[in-house]
């Protein structure tokens, strides 16, 4: 499964892994948390450690993903210790909810 999600709401957190490839393969799932979001979320975790290979479309379903839960008032937190990713996820994600951290397993 290429994306892996995990609700946790006692911390009102939605847990986000991305296995393998991070494009168009991602679509449902990301567009069933924008019609659906969990209620009560505060903070989104995107795990991206896993992914092997990114693509444009893959950022820019993490750009929307972005999009609408920033405007509920999530905040998103990506993983990734991946050089290549980090340095295209400030070209892909505008938002201030979006924090960076680099290292992450």
């Amino acid at each position: 499964m290429p994306l892996e999600t995990a609700l946790i709401p006692d911390e009102e957190r939605l847990d986000l892994t991305v296995h393998g490839r991070l494009d168009l393969s991602l679509t449902q799932g990301v567009i069933d948390l924008i019609h659906q979001p969990p209620r009560r979320l505060r903070t989104c975790i995107i795990d991206l450690t896993r992914v092997q290979q990114s693509f444009a479309s893959g950022l820019a379903l993490l750009r929307l993903l972005d999009e609408r839960l920033s405007r509920r008032g999530v905040w998103i937190l990506v993983l990734t210790d991946d050089q290549h990713l980090l340095q295209q996820l400030p070209m892909a994600m505008h938002h201030a909810s979006l924090k960076r951290v680099q290292g992450c397993r």
